[in-house]
């Protein structure tokens, strides 16, 4: 029944302008199908954020917790990121807010979620839900994130270690 409900909820942020994008996408992939050359129209209609690169755990197996990115590290700019919206709101319907880092550990992650509902973009995003207590899960409810994915790695910390 979630996935019912999460798939009426992708379809309240569609409009017509982003339903002919997707038309010109699927028009594209079928078109360099057939013809076996590159055929590109449309924009994309998905994206994903990084709201931040740093994390409060040290996973073995993550260069975030590790401290090991070979790239910079830091976080959105709150004006970057509302360029970014300003040019991609016409088409993109669904932003994934994480990668490698905690979303939480952005200070103002909520207001990007805000600006991207106020775009009517579909939102979502995974956290080890440390810094979750009963107020932050009320002002995640007033954001409008539409989908949270609770990353647990391990019950106990001798089951995590194995």
């Amino acid at each position: 029944m979630s996935q019912v409900n999460d798939s009426i909820s992708i379809l309240r942020h569609m409009t017509p302008r982003r339903i002919w994008n997707l038309f010109l996408l699927r028009l594209s992939f079928s078109a360099t199908r057939i013809l076996k050359i590159p055929i590109h129209f449309g924009k994309p209609a998905s994206m994903s954020i990084e709201p931040t690169t740093s994390c409060n755990l040290g996973c073995p197996e993550c260069p975030s917790g590790l401290k090991q990115f070979t790239r910079p590290t830091g976080k959105i700019d709150l004006g970057l990121h509302k360029k970014l919206l300003s040019q991609i709101d016409k088409s993109v319907f669904y932003i994934n807010y994480y990668f490698q880092g905690e979303p939480f550990l952005h200070p103002r992650f909520l207001e990007l979620i805000k600006e991207a509902k106020r775009s009517r973009i579909y939102t979502s995003t995974s956290s080890n839900v440390h810094f979750v207590n009963p107020k932050k899960a009320l002002e995640i409810v007033d954001s409008g994130l539409d989908r949270l994915i609770i990353s647990i790695d391990g019950l106990t910390q001798k089951t995590y270690e194995q």
